[in-house]
């Protein structure tokens, strides 16, 4: 069983503009394709033999055999199948990454920080693409669709803008009546979620209209 956990922080971080498309990347061997048992995984993580120091959120990686872990500085990719399982095999420089997405169907790994833009990374071919959005307010929420090459994101101005990873295009955004958190798509990817982040109510859109079709 794949387990999937991603924390945001919960303060966001102030505007800054910035015209970087392609963080540094530094030290990028292949990464180990063997599977590892869960239970292997949970002994690694609780003896702290990976750091996690000063993190604002990590994520398993597809497979299960890897973790990655953002800190104020950069984003690091430990592989839980290695003899040194304390040191990072790949790290990507980041400017206070604070929300992390994985895609299962595509194997791309998706973040925000100060720079309020959306930064992706191939975890096969273990290259930056370029990166999405305007930059102009702070992003709340985060999520990959469960099937497509497509991602939500929620703005601090109260918006959804969904986008195309592959096409590098926005292809649908709407207003919300509210400041959201905690993005998933339903299992059919014909709505959208989020959570509240002052009435603490989960609301759900149609993914094709914008409409709001159920607050729970």
């Amino acid at each position: 069983m794949v387990i999937y956990l991603s924390i945001a922080c919960s303060q966001y971080p102030s505007i800054v503009n910035t015209n970087q498309t392609q963080p540094p990347i530094t030290n990028t061997p292949p990464i180990d394709s063997k599977a590892i048992n869960p239970n292997t995984a949970r002994k690694l993580v609780t003896s702290k033999q990976v750091n996690f120091t000063a993190a604002n959120s990590f994520i398993w990686l597809p497979g299960g055999q890897s973790i990655l872990l953002a800190n104020s500085a950069e984003l690091n990719l430990f592989s839980l199948t290695s003899s040194k399982t304390s040191q990072p095999v790949i790290r990507i420089q980041a400017n206070n990454p604070t929300l992390l997405s994985v895609s299962y169907s595509t194997n791309k790994i998706a973040w925000t920080g100060e720079d309020n833009l959306l930064h992706l990374w191939d975890i096969d071919k273990q290259v930056a693409a370029p990166t999405m959005g305007d930059g102009t307010a702070p992003v709340t929420g985060l999520s990959f669709a469960r099937v497509e090459p497509v991602i939500a994101v929620a703005g601090y101005e109260k918006t959804i803008s969904i986008w195309d990873v592959d096409l590098q295009q926005k292809i649908n955004s709407w207003n919300t009546s509210a400041w959201l958190t905690e993005l998933s798509f339903s299992p059919d990817n014909r709505q959208v979620a989020g959570v509240d982040l002052v009435g603490f109510s989960l609301i759900i859109f149609n993914l094709n209209t914008g409409e709001e079709e159920q607050e729970v």
